[in-house]
């Protein structure tokens, strides 16, 4: 029995591709790894603030310097190449396209402002295609501006009903 906990930005980003990699061999051979899991001992994920697609983020184009200057640093360490916009591993690194309704059951939430909503909407939406049974914490319809980490600031009543929720999620999976 496995159950795969995000953490936050990179690290849900990489959770999630790792489950994808256990759960559609096709996606796995890109990498030259072998199975680690069966896709039935995956029992659930619980992803935090995360990028699944980086092609929606190569499409973004602003005129804010620190914008530019943001996307591209991160496009740059995700991929180790200061010319990411053309490489395999962005390709490899939108875990949207690759998920198949072998995904387990999922927790998906990020704030609303300084973070990766959008992208958690996609997956969100990605899952729900596939009728992956998925629990999701978004405040895109709050005047409240949520941040990235919200979930960490456990003074937070938001923080504490994404911790209730987490808790009630996994508590499900067994």
């Amino acid at each position: 029995m496995f159950c795969l906990h995000g953490g936050n930005s990179a690290g849900a980003q990489i959770a999630a591709q790792f489950v994808a990699t256990q759960t559609k061999s096709t996606y796995l051979s890109e990498f030259n790894l072998g199975q680690i899991l069966d896709p039935e001992q995956i029992k659930g994920a619980v992803l935090y603030c995360g990028l699944y697609d980086l092609k929606e983020v190569l499409g973004q184009k602003s005129d804010d310097r620190f914008t530019k200057f943001f996307v591209n640093t991160v496009g740059w360490s995700l991929t180790g190449q200061k010319n990411w916009q053309d490489s395999q591993a962005i390709k490899q690194a939108s875990v949207v396209d690759y998920i198949t309704d072998k995904f387990p059951p999922t927790f998906v939430t990020d704030g609303n402002s300084y973070s990766f909503q959008e992208q958690g909407l996609t997956l969100v939406d990605r899952l729900k295609e596939l009728n992956v049974p998925v629990t999701s914490l978004f405040f895109n319809d709050s005047d409240k501006e949520v941040t990235h980490k919200y979930q960490f600031h456990f003074t937070d009543p938001l923080a504490q009903k994404c911790y209730d929720m987490t808790k009630e999620f996994t508590a499900s999976l067994f």
